[in-house]
């Protein structure tokens, strides 16, 4: 498991998070020089936010999970990836 690409800017209005997946792998300079599958993207306000840390500190716990990381691979719809996080959450 490598870092969760994040940042914080003036010009978001929201917490916000992206999820992309790929079967295939995308070459993301990962620390091990495996592919990576699961990328999760968080971006908030420049200033500080309780809730952007918690959901840092969320994403890492389940991305640790290799039942998790396999449900989602597995997953073929969006609807199904959203109901995997709320069943592992």
């Amino acid at each position: 498991m490598g870092p969760i690409p994040h940042g914080k800017n003036k010009g978001v209005n929201e917490l916000s998070l992206a999820l992309g997946i790929s079967k295939e792998g995308v070459d993301f300079e990962s620390l091990d020089g495996k592919a990576v599958h699961i990328l999760f993207m968080v971006a908030d306000l420049a200033d500080y936010s309780p809730k952007y840390l918690k959901l840092l500190s969320r994403i890492s716990i389940l991305v640790r999970n290799g039942e998790f990381r396999e449900a989602i691979l597995a997953a073929s719809t969006p609807k199904e990836v959203l109901n995997i996080i709320k069943e592992y959450e």
